[in-house]
């Protein structure tokens, strides 16, 4: 039988290198996702957008420690670069959360989960989309 102790050195090892690439695939996936929001207009209340216009207005739920978050970011980006001339908000939830700010109204709407992408008009909800489902499809609906 060989050394017990090589053996247990090399597991420990092997472990450590796996938990080290997936550690770094997933600060890779926060900064991609993080890059992909940039282009969004970022408000910490729906009250930013009413008091803002009485236009329709796209909003796009979320956080970047949702990884249906980062999947779906993407695809969002896809359609909104397709349709420069409507802006999407992004109403960070995490960042909601640190801050210490209530997410009532956010379930009041019926945003249960994240991602959730919704159209608001005179301070009233005319769509949601809520879920991972949601499609480039069901996107480019909303944007034209």
């Amino acid at each position: 039988m060989k050394n017990p102790k090589k053996i247990s050195l090399f597991l420990l090892v092997f472990i450590g290198i796996i938990f080290f690439i997936t550690e770094t695939t997933e600060i890779k996936r926060c900064i991609f996702y993080n890059k992909q929001v940039q282009s969004f207009t970022k408000i910490s209340s729906l009250n930013e957008i009413n008091s803002l216009n009485n236009e329709e207005s796209i909003v796009y739920i979320g956080r970047f420690t949702c990884p249906v978050c980062r999947e779906f970011v993407p695809k969002l980006k896809e359609v909104s670069d397709e349709n420069p001339s409507k802006k999407v908000y992004y109403l960070d939830t995490d960042r909601l959360v640190n801050e210490g700010i209530d997410l009532v109204t956010l379930k009041e709407l019926g945003v249960s989960s994240v991602p959730t992408v919704i159209i608001l008009q005179n301070d009233e909800l005319k769509f949601i989309l809520n879920g991972s489902s949601i499609s480039v499809k069901q996107l480019k609906k909303l944007f034209y």
